[in-house]
């Protein structure tokens, strides 16, 4: 476990396990242990119906199932998102998201290089943040 100490340790926790109380209690009992023992983990969702409920209700469900990458629910204000084609992706999707004047954040500083994060706006912003993965995906072709 020494090896692990100060590292992000991504877990990944299935939304139909989450609908049962003994599953997300020992889930949570885990990661506190992972956290007394030194290492950083970063949940993320599995799927399931709760993401499906979660971007359905940002109305945004549809327009990402479309795109080649994954979308985890999240409880805050951002989803976290793993691109297929990881860090050179990333890169060229940050740089056309600044160009449309979309501000990602991108997790090279957790070892996570293929992955963003995207703060939940108001639907017009979302509309805008949609059409401009979009149009990066279209031309990623």
């Amino acid at each position: 476990m020494k090896r692990y100490a100060n590292k992000v340790i991504v877990v990944k926790f299935g939304g139909n396990a989450m609908g049962k109380k003994e599953y997300i209690t020992s889930f949570a009992n885990d990661i506190v242990l992972l956290q007394q023992v030194g290492m950083l983990p970063v949940v993320v969702h599995g799927g399931g119906p709760q993401i499906g409920e979660m971007l359905s209700k940002l109305k945004i469900k549809t327009e990402f199932i479309k795109l080649p990458m994954t979308v985890y629910d999240s409880q805050a204000n951002f989803i976290f998102i793993k691109l297929v084609k990881g860090v050179s992706q990333q890169k060229k999707l940050n740089k056309h998201l600044l160009s449309h004047s979309i501000i990602i954040r991108t997790l090279d500083n957790y070892n996570m290089s293929d992955c963003i994060r995207v703060t939940i706006g108001t639907e017009k912003e979302n509309k805008l943040l949609i059409n401009s993965f979009k149009s990066f995906f279209k031309n990623e072709k």
